[in-house]
C-alpha cells in the first residue's frame, strides 16, 4: 500500500515496528495509526497480495461478476476457492430440515464490500461448502485459489503469519455470534413451549 511505503520513507522504519508515540505531528500520527490498522486487516492483506508480482491474475485469483439472485456457492459442493466481496451484497444461507420431510432455506448473514467467505477451502482435504451464498444485489467478488494462496503464504511467512492471525480472530468472532444466536433461539423455544416458567 502507498500509505505503508510513505510512512517507511518518512521515518525510515519498518511499518509494523513504527513507534507512533515518537511521531511529532499529532495529525500525521493519527493517520499513521489508521493506515497501520488498515494494513493489519484482511482487506489490507488482500491488497498486498494483489499487488505482489508473484500473485498474478488467472493463476492466483480471478474477478467474478454476479447478479441479484445468482448463486455463487452451493452448500455441499467442493471448496477450492475463497472469496472477497468487492461490491454488491451477498447472503449466506443454509438448508434446515423440518419435521415431516420438510425443509427451508434460512439466511444466516448478509455480506458487503470488504467481507470475505469460503475460507474452509484452506483446509485442503476434500472439504465441502457448509452454506449457500447468493447475490442480493449485483456486484463483484475476487475468487482466490486456495492451494496457490497456501503455497504463497508458506513462502512469505511474515504475510502468512498476519493472514492466519486475522483468520483465527475472524473465526472466533463468528463462533461467538453463532453461540449468541443459539442461546437466543434456545430461550425463544423454551419460552414458546412454556418451559421457562418451570425453571428457577
Amino acid at each position: 500500500m502507498a500509505s505503508r511505503f510513505f510512512v517507511e520513507k518518512v521515518w525510515g522504519k519498518n511499518f509494523s515496528e513504527l513507534p507512533f508515540h515518537n511521531i511529532p505531528n499529532l495529525g500525521i500520527r493519527l493517520w499513521a495509526k489508521l493506515f497501520y490498522f488498515f494494513w493489519n486487516t484482511m482487506t489490507g492483506i488482500f491488497d498486498e497480495l494483489l499487488a505482489h508480482p508473484e500473485f498474478c491474475q488467472d493463476k492466483a485469483w480471478r474477478r467474478l461478476n454476479y447478479l441479484a439472485g445468482q448463486v455463487l456457492l452451493h452448500e455441499g459442493e467442493a471448496a477450492e476457492e475463497l472469496f472477497v466481496v468487492e461490491s454488491g451484497l451477498l447472503r449466506v444461507s443454509g438448508k434446515i430440515s423440518l419435521p415431516e420431510h420438510r425443509s427451508l432455506q434460512a439466511g444466516f448473514k448478509d455480506m458487503g464490500p470488504g467481507e470475505w467467505f469460503g475460507e474452509t477451502a484452506l483446509l485442503g482435504f476434500e472439504v465441502r461448502r457448509s452454506a449457500t451464498v447468493s447475490g442480493v444485489e449485483s456486484g463483484q467478488v475476487l475468487a482466490v485459489n486456495a492451494n496457490f494462496l497456501l503455497t504463497f503464504l508458506s513462502n512469505h511467512s511474515e504475510l502468512g503469519q498476519r493472514f492466519f492471525q486475522l483468520l483465527f480472530a475472524e473465526q472466533c468472532q463468528r463462533l461467538q455470534m453463532a453461540n449468541e444466536r443459539i442461546e437466543k433461539l434456545l430461550a425463544w423455544g423454551m419460552e414458546s413451549r412454556g418451559i421457562s416458567q418451570h425453571l428457577t
